[in-house]
Order: C-alpha cells, then sequence, then structure tokens
C-alpha cells in the first residue's frame, strides 16, 4: 500500500527547466523534497514515463466545446465543468484559466447576462475540480454595456485576469474581406447587403471605447492584458494604459515591442505548433 505522505518515483524520465533524464523524484507532505539522476532501489516504478512540471492554461475557450459540443445540444455548465476538469488533468494540465467573454454576440451564443452568470457559476465550480481553476475574462472595450457589469466582476473571487479584447470587425486579427464572406454564408445574404452591415458595426463600435475604464476599474488588483496586439500602435496604448501582458500578438513588430516595454507576451500553443492560428 503506497503512503502518499512519502513516496519515490523512480524510473522516471523526469523534465527540469535545463534537461530531461531517467531518475526518481522523493515526495513528502506534497512536496519534491529531491530529484536524483538515477534509479533506486524502492519506489513506484514509472517504467520510463515523462514527469513533468504542472502546465498551466491561462487562456482556455474549451469550456463552450463541452456545454455546446454540436449547434443543437446543450448541456448543463456544472456536467460542462466536469468533463473540462477530467480532460484538463489529463493532458498534464494543474492549472486552467477559463476564457469568459463579456461581450454581445448572439451568433456565438455570447453576452453579457451570460458572461456573468456564467463567471459566477464557474467561481463556485472551481472549488470542486481536481486541478485549480481560475478565470480569465475577456473584455469588449467597444460597448457602453460593459461598464454595468465592472463591479459585479469584482466579487469574482476566482477571476484572475482581465483582457481588453476588441470586437471592431476588421481590426486586428480578422481581415474585413474574410468577414464579408463569412457573415453573408451565416446570415444566407448577398457580400453586399453583408459588407453593408459590417461598415455599420464598424462605424457604430468605433464611436464608443472603454478601455481606459476597464483599466482603470482592475488596476492594482489583477493582471491586465491587450488581445490581438497586431501594431507597435496598439501594444504602446495597452501599455500607456497599464497592460502588462500582451496575448495573442499577431505580428512579429508588435511582439518586439511588448518585449521592450518589458511586458508579459503570451502565444497560443495550438498556434504555435500549427504554424499560425485558426
Amino acid at each position: 500500500m503506497i503512503n502518499y505522505s512519502q513516496y519515490t518515483l523512480t524510473n522516471a524520465r523526469i523534465v527540469t527547466p535545463e534537461k530531461n533524464f531517467i531518475g526518481s523524484l522523493e515526495v513528502e507532505n506534497g512536496v519534491i523534497i529531491s530529484i536524483k539522476e538515477h534509479n533506486v532501489l524502492r519506489g513506484i516504478d514509472l517504467a520510463g514515463q515523462w514527469l513533468v512540471p504542472g502546465c498551466i492554461d491561462i487562456h482556455s475557450d474549451y469550456l463552450e466545446k463541452e456545454l455546446h459540443p454540436r449547434p443543437s445540444a446543450n448541456f448543463p455548465l456544472p456536467f460542462a465543468f466536469h468533463f473540462v476538469d477530467q480532460r484538463a488533468a489529463a493532458c498534464g494540465l494543474t492549472t486552467l484559466f477559463t476564457a469568459i467573454s463579456f461581450s454581445e454576440n448572439p451568433d456565438a451564443r455570447r453576452t453579457y447576462e451570460v458572461a456573468i452568470k456564467r463567471s459566477y457559476e464557474l467561481d463556485k465550480l472551481s472549488r470542486t475540480g481536481m486541478i485549480r481553476h481560475f478565470i480569465h475574462s475577456r473584455l469588449d472595450p467597444n460597448s457602453e454595456k460593459v461598464l454595468d457589469y465592472l463591479e459585479a466582476m469584482k466579487q469574482i473571487g476566482s477571476l484572475k485576469l482581465v483582457v481588453v479584447n476588441e470586437s471592431i470587425p476588421g481590426q486586428r486579427q480578422f481581415k474585413l474581406d474574410d468577414l464579408i464572406v463569412k457573415r453573408a454564408k451565416m446570415h444566407q445574404i448577398s457580400l453586399e447587403e453583408s459588407e453593408k452591415r459590417l461598415m455599420a458595426q464598424i462605424e457604430e463600435r468605433s464611436k464608443v471605447d472603454k478601455r481606459s475604464e476597464i483599466m482603470q476599474a482592475f488596476k492594482d488588483t489583477l493582471p491586465i492584458g491587450s488581445h490581438d496586439d497586431t501594431t507597435v500602435k496598439h501594444v504602446m496604448e495597452a501599455h500607456e494604459y497599464g497592460a502588462s501582458l500582451s496575448e495573442m500578438p499577431t505580428t512579429l513588430e508588435a511582439a518586439e515591442k511588448a518585449r521592450e516595454l518589458g511586458m508579459w507576451i503570451c502565444m497560443g500553443a495550438p498556434n504555435y505548433v500549427r504554424g499560425g492560428s485558426h
């Protein structure tokens, strides 16, 4: 019978910041007390399996896949959370930040009401998971409505990261021509009508910028980021408002400017593996 207060793992391929090797690792009361670059006679034999530090995912959109695996299939949040938790643990994640979009996009089942309700439910469920769960909020600065939810968000204990996510069509990572075609197919309208609607949306949303209010609301309490920085100007603007994270910069120039300003830079791991955004 294994004594889980003190045990040794051996014959494991251990990964450290410097290298990986076959060796053994001793744990006492949940804390690693020694790592050896050789096997020991007594211990739990891992038969050469990889033993790596727990991974932290600071931006996961996966919850929506479990909530809505098919367009007409909808599951309750506790049910979806259970499988998010299990899958994350199976992938070697020990901390997961679930992204919640505070924006108005009914086509994607996203509204401010849904976002705040889901955040409060997730806050309660976060204490029941196998791994650590936190909330990563993506806030739309091009909406007056976002201001109505800032105070309520401050009461969410598991909210640990706030990122400003601009919603003006054709800006940052989304090319306008591609959006015109996509929206025309989605709404079964002509390209001309799709372009007309998008231009009206651009005009309407460009009049509103609540970036300053968002940054001020969470200043000195939570890390603040800027999503999809594309130009040097985007990065400088975010930095001036108090952002310390450039999340998913879409150009090398933006990433270099963020590095120059001493900001953290987050890249999408799947995008890195694929060589580009999907």
